[in-house]
């Protein structure tokens, strides 16, 4: 018996497939002004706004649900500096040490939950200026790092020996985190407050 396939493909019938760079017919072309106002007229503001609110978190104090929080340390390759803690280890091919934070969070008032994040890290970065001059100021990865670094000494009276510990305070999840929203949307980590 034949196989199928190797009929087809000694079938001597052949089908045209038309080029479509070549055959196509050419398209009529749309008005930028009218396509414009078609889209704005199935638009509705009100609707676009509150869809747009729904997509972050209200301002206030929440907690990681469940007490459940997924803590992952990082290098940052790209970002190196001599005094960086993996350079001062011995290893500077690693680049900044970040700690990144996330999870589900609910609202200690209104119980609406959503995703949340942030980042942080022991290693110094200074901020630049327009004119991309070093300023005295902290970036907000480190600012975020000596404010955990705060809380657990709050926490535990005294301070921590090792980035794990502050990696393992963050693990437990047991703080309430004050979040802000800012004008034109997004979530902003804005502290850690006591249980």
């Amino acid at each position: 018996m034949a196989n199928p396939i190797e009929e087809l493909f000694d079938s001597e019938d052949t089908v045209k497939i038309d080029d479509p760079f070549t055959d196509a017919k050419e398209v009529p072309s749309v008005d930028d002004k009218a396509l414009l106002d078609i889209l704005s007229a199935k638009i509705d503001p009100a609707e676009l706004a509150q869809k747009s609110s729904e997509l972050y978190l209200d301002t206030g104090l929440y907690v990681w649900e469940k007490g459940k929080v997924t803590v992952r340390p990082t290098f940052n390759d790209k970002d190196k500096a001599s005094t960086d803690r993996a350079a001062q280890a011995g290893h500077p091919e690693h680049g900044r040490f970040m700690i990144h934070v996330s999870g589900t969070v609910m609202h200690t008032a209104t119980q609406r939950k959503g995703r949340f994040n942030f980042s942080c890290s022991p290693d110094v970065r200074h901020q630049r200026d327009r004119q991309n001059n070093i300023t005295p100021e902290i970036d907000q990865f480190h600012r975020r790092y000596l404010e955990a670094v705060a809380f657990y000494f709050k926490k535990y009276e005294k301070q921590p020996e090792t980035e794990q510990a502050v990696i393992d305070m963050l693990s437990q999840g047991l703080y309430y985190m004050y979040i802000t929203k800012g004008s034109s949307g997004g979530n902003f980590f804005n502290g850690f407050r006591e249980m």
